[in-house]
């Protein structure tokens, strides 16, 4: 977009409404009581109605000289909501009309200047109607500063800046509807812009320094260099102060100096970001005197707000509130006091002083503002923002969505399951190439949306399931474990009886089979789910188990339409099935060819304008062009494919047989295990699942990667076998298993947690010490030998223990008071060999172990044992079998057939049972219906081609073998049972009386 030949123009007609109002303020409007902050203020504007009267063309000057006056009447915080109105007007205005050069050198500059002057917007407040308007005025420049071309150079920390004033009156409850509203649209827009363009920005640097001084250098930029004080400033000087402009100082002694300043936790960088967008105060706000004139601070209700959204992403100390700016307002011809969210106090030092100390300096350039760039120091240009704003935005976001966060409201989440969604729905597929937002999708994001299928509330519940739609469909390949939990509580939800349920309850089970059919249209995921899941040893038969639960519901709810969306479920995959196993269809219309041909003609191409238009075939017309585009498409068309690649390398049939096999005897084996664990062993040993004579790390692995198996039966096999070494046989299988952790970087209490996650501890003290013997000799030897020798270690995991039942056990409390740190400290001592532990070492333990039992999660219900559940989900996706098997979904691959033919071998008799179920319980056809010719009503003709669909299926598929031999026999049963042919005559009747009733009938 040019810039418009009239701007200076705009500019000067906007300054002279700006100045009328200012005038006629009634703060300003009395001159017995003269304010300097206005005097500069006004000056300001004369000074830049001199300028643009020296030129002709608004080219000719720098951005920053006709923003700047603008910018100084939003940032004060004397002017009245309608003035700062007006300013927001105008900069809304230049923003809109293109006045700003986007190829002026200075535009990173003005965009930052800009932002920042926005989002700390401070006026004095009237009413809440007016104040509304100024706010809303706030959200129309932010709005149109962020998707305008010069807010793509705008850097990390001003776009969080941005987003979390938004989020700010999203928030704040005293504020109306319709504004809060509008904020929530423009975090929309926002969000989707930031991650539509998430493919242009360049990769993250992975690297642990970059990555450290990239966060830490953007987390909390030094204001000063922004703000500018206009209370005891000389009038001929607007020189702004920084400690990075002092030539006495140098660059790493301003980074030393800075960092002290800063707050000592690790916060993240939208935590970090000084906004102080000030709401409208509650009609009870303290009023403050200046003079004769009144004003309301608004600056009180930025608390509440600041506070809210600490909150909202975890943090867990509330800062306090530093009571210096009022002092500050009261007070005429002082500095001004600027107060940061971590509550530090910073001022900035009169103007006068560093005037004297610089007078000799050479400038190199002054800007209208009065900013000073000296040739000693030179600044580079503020870098646009990228993946690190990305990453921050993501992780607030997904902060918002966490519903074990007490902190966060129904409306928090609702908006974050929102702005989640934005975000897939433009950037799903681009999420796995970012590794920063990869993790986040991963662990807390992939938890919040299985934990939040346990809510009640309709709204987030759908919401929720539309991003985990979203997600899977896009990322499922890389998150195996994650989707298997996700469709287990799919699982749970469907399988709970709905007939005395509430309305809510019902809705719920409503869209969860809604859902269910939704994703089996995916092309391609119901042979995922069969090949991944079904046929994985360690993982839940999900398909299986989804089948026959849909059947389930078909035949016996009745209730709230669940049968018919059953049915329409197991339709679904039925659908799938058939477009896996069709004859591929012959093109007729055009050759490859040809294709090819349209495919050179259709290109995009760029008019003068900047607009994309499409070219085909050198067509004009628009109605004629969008027939050729959809005749075009359709010779692609030949039925859905997916949009993803198949594995490489998927089993065949025969390794297909085997796992399924190897399943079926671990879940047998497994069962056996937790009532006698020889027993099972045993019966593994006789269907080939483990190696006889015994191997102990095979046995170890078979311990730790079941997760069925039961902890208390594990604890008591692994102690019963360790006698093996002993006799010398090899290694035992406690050996065997006590090997196969890795406790590289882990504290001793930290690994010993992690041992006793997987076995409950056996109650003898014998079994306990040889346990704990073989913990201790592993971890002593990860860690590189850290104690004196391996006694030590077991030493000190032994006391770890007795902490553990001190602390948490009330019977021990009972009888003694739980030890002190110095207690635990003095225990130890000489323990360590001749010498003692390091005592903050001792210290961290204790702490660790009173703030947190040590207990077997699996045990346990609720938050607990879900946490521990997902940490072990973490844990297995971090291993080889989290590979996702991708099928192919094209009917012309025989591995898709054959894929689609053993699908169709586990749903056919759950579908057959079905569609009988509902052709018997369909109602009679009413005399329309059966005078129409339809055969019958709309249920029992459904039921009926569906019965035909299958049939179909059964004499398509003639290749599957034995495995189509139990389907055909379950679909001409059924089909005989419909004939009524199989039914036994009544007692009453034969064939004679019928004969002698028709030659009774006869004339003689």
């Amino acid at each position: 977009m040019s810039l418009p030949g009239n701007g200076i123009f705009v500019v000067q007609g906007e300054m002279a409404m700006l100045v009328t109002s200012m005038r006629r303020s009634t703060r300003w409007g009395s001159h017995s009581f003269p304010n300097e902050e206005y005097d500069v203020l006004m000056k300001t504007f004369q000074d830049l109605k001199t300028i643009l009267n020296q030129v002709d063309d608004l080219k000719l000057l720098d951005p920053a000289t006709y923003l700047s006056p603008f910018l100084e009447v939003i940032r004060s915080k004397e002017t009245t909501g309608p003035v700062t109105s007006l300013a927001l007007s105008a900069i809304h205005k230049f923003l809109s009309y293109g006045l700003i050069d986007p190829t002026h050198p200075s535009v990173p500059v003005i965009v930052e200047d800009i932002a920042d002057a926005v989002t700390h917007a401070r006026f004095v407040g009237t009413d809440h109607s007016s104040d509304g308007v100024v706010l809303m005025k706030i959200l129309q420049v932010l709005h149109t500063l962020m998707l305008s071309p010069e807010g793509a150079m705008l850097t990390d920390e001003s776009v969080c800046e941005i987003m979390l004033s938004c989020f700010r009156i999203c928030f704040e409850t005293r504020l109306t509807e319709l504004l809060r509203r509008n904020a929530e649209q423009c975090l929309r827009d926002m969000t989707q812009l930031i991650f539509m363009r998430l493919p242009q920005f360049p990769p993250e640097d992975t690297s642990v320094a970059t990555f450290s001084t990239v966060e830490l250098s953007l987390k909390k930029r030094d204001k000063s260099n922004k703000k500018k004080s206009l209370t005891g400033v000389n009038s001929n000087s607007l020189e702004r102060k920084s400690p990075t402009l002092d030539p006495n100082v140098s660059e790493n002694d301003t980074i030393k100096a800075e960092a002290a300043l800063r707050h000592s936790q690790d916060k993240n960088l939208i935590n970090e970001a000084e906004i102080t967008i000030e709401p409208v105060e509650s009609p009870k706000s303290p009023v403050k005197k200046h003079g004769r004139h009144s004003s309301m601070d608004l600056a009180a209700g930025n608390q509440s707000i600041t506070q809210l959204l600490e909150k909202c992403v975890g943090n867990t100390e509330v800062q306090t509130d530093a009571p210096a700016e009022p002092q500050a307002d009261e007070q005429e011809n002082r500095v001004e006091v600027n107060e940061d969210k971590d509550g530090f106090v910073t001022e900035e030092a009169p103007d006068t002083e560093p005037l004297t100390a610089e007078s000799g300096r050479v400038e190199e350039y002054v800007n209208p503002r009065g900013i000073r760039f000296t040739p000693h120091h030179r600044h580079q240009a503020p870098q646009p923002y990228g993946i690190v704003c990305v990453r921050e935005l993501f992780r607030f976001l997904i902060s918002l969505c966490n519903p074990l966060e007490g902190q966060n409201t129904s409306g928090m989440v609702q908006l974050g399951l929102s702005l989640v969604g934005t975000a897939l729905e433009v950037a799903a597929d681009q999420l796995a190439t970012c590794p920063a937002l990869y993790h986040l999708v991963r662990d807390p994001l992939c938890r919040n949306l299985v934990s939040l299928l346990n809510t009640e509330r309709i709204s987030i519940f759908a919401l929720d399931l539309q991003i985990s739609f979203l997600l899977f469909e896009a990322q499922r390949f890389h998150l195996k474990f994650q989707m298997e939990a996700f469709f287990k509580k799919l699982i749970e939800i469907i399988s709970t009886d709905t007939t005395k349920a509430i309305y809510e309850l019902k809705e719920i089970h409503h869209l969860t089979l809604e859902s269910l059919a939704q994703m089996f249209r995916i092309p391609g995921l119901c042979t995922e789910l069969y090949l991944n899941y079904d046929c994985d040893i360690y993982c839940t038969n999900i398909f299986e188990e989804l089948t026959k639960l849909l059947s389930k519901n078909v035949v016996s709810s009745t209730a709230y339409n669940i049968h018919t969306l059953s049915l329409e479920a197991l339709m679904t995959i039925i659908d799938a099935i058939e477009l896996g196993t069709q004859p591929e269809k012959v093109r007729d219309t055009k050759s490859e060819t040809d294709v090819a041909v349209v495919e050179e003609q259709n290109q995009m191409t760029y008019d003068r304008g900047g607009h994309v238009s499409l070219e085909l075939g050198g067509m004009d017309d628009a109605s004629v062009v969008s027939d050729h585009v959809t005749h075009d498409i359709s010779q692609y068309i030949g039925g859905r494919t997916g949009r993803h690649k198949p594995s490489p390398n998927l089993p065949s049939e025969a390794e297909l047989d085997n796992i399924r096999n190897m399943k079926k005897w671990v879940t047998q084996g497994t069962e056996l295990f937790n009532q006698k664990p020889e027993r099972g062993i045993e019966f593994l040993q006789e269907h080939g699942v483990l190696k006889t004579p015994l191997d102990p790390y095979q046995v170890a692995m078979f311990l730790r990667e079941n997760p069925d198996l039961d902890k208390k039966m594990i604890g008591d096999y692994i102690c019963k076998r360790s006698s093996r070494d002993e006799e010398g046989e090899g290694p035992s299988v406690l050996g065997a298993f006590a090997e196969s952790f890795d406790y590289a970087g882990l504290r001793i209490d930290q690994a010993l947690r992690l041992y006793l996650e997987t076995f409950r501890l056996p109650g003898e003290a014998p079994l306990i010490f040889l346990v704990m013997e073989r913990f201790a000799e592993r971890w002593h030897t990860t860690n590189g030998e850290p104690f004196a020798n391996t006694d030590a270690a077991f030493r000190l995991a032994y006391a770890v223990i007795m902490l553990n039942m001190d602390q948490h056990n009330h019977n021990a409390k009972k009888l003694n008071v739980p030890m002190t740190v110095d207690d635990f400290v003095r225990n130890l001592r000489g323990c360590n060999g001749s010498g003692d532990f390091d005592q903050a070492m001792l210290e961290a333990i204790y702490h660790s172990i009173k703030n947190e039992e040590m207990v077997m999660p699996a045990e346990r219900v609720g938050p607990v044992r879900d946490a521990y559940l997902w940490r072990v989900l973490q844990r297995r996706g971090a291993t080889a079998a989290a590979a996702y098997r991708a099928s192919p979904t094209s009917s012309a691959s025989s591995a898709a057939r054959t894929h689609h033919a053993r699908l169709f071998t586990v749903v056919c008799p759950p579908t057959v049972t079905a569609l009988s179920a509902a052709f018997e319980r369909a109602p009679p056809p009413s005399p329309e219906e059966a005078s129409g010719g339809g055969g019958g009503g709309g249920g029992a003709a459904a039921a009926l081609c569906g019965l035909e669909r299958v049939a179909g299926l059964v004499a398509r598929l003639p290749r599957a073998g034995p495995q189509v031999a139990p389907t055909l026999d379950t679909l001409a049963l059924t089909l005989a049972k419909f004939t009524a042919l199989l039914a036994p005559p009544p007692q009453h009747y034969n064939y004679i009386t019928i004969g002698e009733y028709i030659y009774q009938g006869r004339p003689t």
